[in-house]
């Protein structure tokens, strides 16, 4: 992913990328924590796993999986946690973040082309967005994305 790319996505509201404009702002924070919660495991499973000692980890995975704590309490806690270890915590949240979004953007394409299987122009405009995030033009894309959900609603 280019530095184009990352910063239209840092910038990006989920929910506009994923073309989500009537949720109920429930069903939003609900979604939200989940996606912070998958980027808090990718980055501690992926990324931290090497630095981390066995007893670290199992730290984590009990914060992680305590039902008791709230989504924000996780986090801080978490961050506590791993800010004294890894110096660079925040860009590597960030990053995860992007790749989460770039992912997403990616399914969503990957779904409309089988939703659109059988409309070639629908998958022409598929390819122009594939194109547009291809050269780093996310912000496009996803505009081009939500008018054609828009047109075809």
């Amino acid at each position: 992913m280019n530095e184009q790319t990352a910063q239209q996505l840092a910038a990006m509201d989920v929910f506009t990328l994923l073309g989500i404009t009537d949720a109920s702002e429930e069903d939003r924070e609900a979604f939200l924590n989940q996606l912070q919660d998958a980027i808090w495991e990718e980055v501690v499973e992926q990324e931290l796993a090497d630095s981390l000692t066995d007893d670290e980890i199992d730290t984590i995975d009990r914060v992680i999986t305590d039902e008791a704590l709230q989504a924000d309490e996780k986090r801080n806690q978490l961050f506590s946690l791993l800010a004294n270890k890894v110096p660079n915590l925040e860009e590597g949240l960030a990053d995860a973040t992007n790749q989460l979004k770039y992912d997403l953007l990616g399914e969503r394409v990957d779904g409309l082309r089988e939703f659109y299987a059988a409309k070639p122009d629908q998958l022409q405009v598929l390819d122009q967005v594939e194109e547009m995030v291809n050269a780093g033009n996310v912000n496009e894309a996803v505009a081009t994305l939500n008018k054609q959900q828009a047109e075809n609603a």
